[in-house]
This record gives structure tokens, C-alpha cells and sequence, in this order.
């Protein structure tokens, strides 16, 4: 297995500094199927591609076994993504809401109202 350091261009990057992820207990029906040494393989590719070291291999069992752990990966960083965009949006409107300053100020009426509401 080969560890690059910095990735080529168009490469898949894990979200940068997430300390962890999700490995799904289903995997268990592909392991089982290796034997320790190519289970190793395939735990350590895991581990170098999640810390963005965008590992390489020749071994065809590791890629194959890989292959839907990657698309699932990517999967969840995309929900990941857009869980931390929605957190960000709603921090923002709580602080509009606390600043008075910052808060949007209400769009005056192009004609006056005939009822007043109050």
C-alpha cells in the first residue's frame, strides 16, 4: 500500500478536521470472507484513506472490498456537509435574532395598509 501526502488534483477529501466516521456493522459479511492478513489490508486502507492519505494499491481484493466502504464514506460526509451548513445557517439566524443590530430590518409597504393591525 502507498501513502500520498497530498492529493491529486480532483481527489476525495475527508472533511478537514473530523476526528471520526462511521464504519457500518454490515461490513462484517465482506471481512468475513478475507483472511486476516487481506482484513488487515483492508482496515489500514480504510485508516490512510479517511485521514486523506489517499492511499494506493495493487491488491485487487483490497480494492474490490474498498470500493462500496468509499461510496459510502462519501455519502455520509455529503449528510455530514450539509448537517454543519444547516447548523451554521440557523447559529446565524439565532444571532440575528439576539443582535438587534444585525437583524433584518422589516420591508416598509409599497401602499399603505387600509387596516391597522394591532
Amino acid at each position: 500500500m502507498v501513502f500520498h501526502t497530498s492529493n491529486r488534483y480532483g481527489a476525495f477529501f475527508m472533511a478537514q478536521n473530523k476526528k471520526s466516521f462511521i464504519l457500518y456493522t454490515d461490513l462484517i459479511h465482506t471481512v468475513e470472507q478475507l483472511n486476516e492478513e487481506q482484513a488487515g489490508r483492508l482496515f489500514k486502507h480504510i485508516l490512510a484513506y479517511v485521514n486523506d492519505l489517499d492511499p494506493e494499491t495493487d491488491d485487487v481484493i483490497t480494492k474490490i472490498a474498498f470500493e462500496p466502504i468509499r461510496q459510502q464514506l462519501k455519502r455520509d460526509l455529503q449528510k455530514w456537509d450539509s448537517y454543519i451548513e444547516k447548523q451554521s445557517l440557523n447559529g446565524k439566524r439565532v444571532a440575528d435574532q439576539r443582535n438587534p443590530k444585525k437583524a433584518k430590518k422589516p420591508k416598509p409597504f409599497l401602499k399603505n395598509p387600509k387596516k391597522l393591525i394591532v
